[in-house]
């Protein structure tokens, strides 16, 4: 019966199998030969003990655990068949022996020996999930998928190495060690910015630069400038939006080379329009300057160019300084003031025409070289005058009122027809001439007498006057009135009269002739 049950415990697969067959080879046995109480006890043991055997080399056997897992799983089964022993120990019957060894030895049989480490897959885990939130930051960086695809193949490097480190613990502190170092290395990978973005960045930042120091080597003007400029800014920033968009080094390498495109594209004018305009509306006022000063019609042709060669000198100096403006408003002002410098260059020559008109009208009159000269320095003061109020208008308006006012002042200069000083010489030889004729007429001539000394006088008093329209100074008509005035006084009035005188002659020599008869 022994060895029966032995077979039948033996091809069992179960402990409890085993546990059923050993009980019933030990039944069949009593049923044979009465066992005493200690034979049951000490068979109870070796069970107990072959159980515990078995289950501390399953213990041992399990790579995977850690000496800790091991241990308490080994404190497990001792306690569990210590309390078999101690249960066995305390039985007073064969029955109650076998219940307390049948219980214990489930107990230890009962005891789960675990394929894994539990510690072990708890530090996997948490290497796990710091890998898992690594991936999610790469993921959620601005990186592109060949950069993010580095980063992760790091992730993983780091957590299979912290896997094996874990899986090479043996003991609970190792594998807390190696994954505490799996979770640093994970934590400690980098996510920097994308360097293939930053490159790009660099290489349109770079075209902006070499574009706005281009704008700034030009003549532009500063408002010119900052439009341009800031053109330059939106293609940049379109650019960088494109690259920080970009999900792949080849995107990012097309937004680059398309911001860089449209940086370059962006033309700087080898002139200003601003500067242009003002320029050319510069060359219409010359142009309609030129043309004012060719209506002068009083001035000579050397004046004329003179004039022109001035509004010429203005308006090289009006460019000049159009050309070096920095801003809109600094070329507005240089236009504007070459502008007015070339309404007074034509103001001045206008009121030059008005002079050189007044003074040719003073030149045909009959005046004496004096008289020509008063009127010739009134002229010019109010020549003066007019240029002064002209050189001081601030305005375009302000010039052409000046000019008229002065133009106009000129024009009203008044010349007489007649010298003064010519007609004060007339007057006193009239004069003289009107008190000699007083005298022929009061005289005791006759009348044939008397129109003959006349005719002297008459002819005395044209040659003065000749002589006093022919002076061209102030002294040669008084020379010409003095002469006048003492050939008149010169012509001599008889006391008596010829013809009287030979008439009584003549009958007094008949009365002797008479007498003598």
């Amino acid at each position: 019966e022994a060895n029966k049950a032995k077979e039948n415990i033996e091809t069992a697969t179960t402990n409890n199998e085993a546990a059923q067959a050993g009980q019933a080879g030990v039944d069949a046995i009593k049923k044979i030969v009465p066992t005493s109480l200690d034979t049951v006890k000490s068979n109870a043991n070796k069970a107990i003990d072959d159980a515990l055997t078995k289950k501390l080399e399953e213990i041992n056997s399990a790579n995977n655990l850690t000496t800790d897992e091991k241990t308490a799983l080994t404190q497990e089964a001792n306690t569990a068949a210590d309390k078999a022993k101690e249960e066995i120990a305390n039985a007073t019957t064969n029955d109650a022996v076998i219940e307390a060894q049948n219980n214990g030895v489930s107990a230890i049989d009962g005891i789960k020996v675990p394929t894994e480490s539990a510690v072990k897959e708890a530090a996997k885990k948490a290497v796990a999930d710091a890998a898992t939130a690594k991936n999610q930051a790469i993921d959620a960086s601005n990186l592109t998928d060949e950069e993010k695809a580095a980063l992760k193949q790091k992730v993983t490097d780091a957590q299979n190495a912290a896997d094996q480190a874990i899986d090479n613990a043996t003991t609970n502190a190792a594998v807390t060690e190696a994954q505490t170092n799996g979770i640093k290395a994970i934590n400690g990978i980098e996510l920097t910015t994308s360097t293939v973005k930053e490159v790009a960045k660099k290489a349109v930042a770079d075209a902006a630069t070499a574009k706005n120091n281009a704008i700034d080597a030009s003549n532009l003007t500063d408002e010119e400038k900052a439009a341009l400029k800031q053109k330059v800014t939106e293609a940049q920033n379109a650019a960088d939006q494109a690259i920080d968009n970009a999900t792949t080094n080849a995107a990012v390498t097309e937004a680059q080379t398309n911001g860089v495109n449209a940086i370059n594209g962006i033309e700087v004018p080898t002139t200003s329009a601003t500067k242009e305009q003002a320029i050319t509306d510069l060359n219409a006022a010359v142009d309609d300057a030129k043309k004012a000063i060719d209506q002068d019609s009083n001035l000579t042709d050397e004046e004329k160019q003179a004039a022109k060669d001035q509004i010429d000198t203005d308006a090289t100096k009006a460019q000049e300084a159009i050309n070096n403006a920095k801003t809109n408003d600094d070329v507005k002002k240089a236009g504007d003031s070459g502008t007015l410098a070339i309404d007074k260059d034509v103001a001045n020559a206008a009121i030059d025409n008005a002079v050189a008109g007044k003074k040719a009208e003073i030149s045909k009159t009959p005046l004496t070289d004096e008289e020509k000269t008063a009127l010739n320095n009134e002229v010019d003061q109010k020549a003066q005058e007019a240029k002064e109020a002209i050189n001081n208008a601030t305005t375009p308006e302000a010039v052409t009122t000046a000019q008229d006012s002065g133009v106009n002042n000129i024009n009203e200069t008044s010349v007489p027809s007649e010298s003064a000083a010519k007609q004060a010489a007339k007057e006193a030889v009239a004069k003289a001439v009107d008190e000699k004729n007083a005298a022929i007429d009061s005289s005791n001539l006759t009348e044939e007498e008397k129109a003959a000394l006349k005719q002297k006088v008459t002819e005395a008093q044209t040659a003065a006057d000749q002589a006093i329209d022919n002076a061209t100074t102030n002294a040669a008509v008084t020379e010409a009135q003095t002469n006048g005035v003492n050939a008149i006084n010169g012509i001599e009035v008889p006391n008596k009269s010829d013809a009287k005188e030979q008439a009584i002659t003549d009958l007094n020599t008949a009365v002797d002739n008479a007498k003598k008869a």
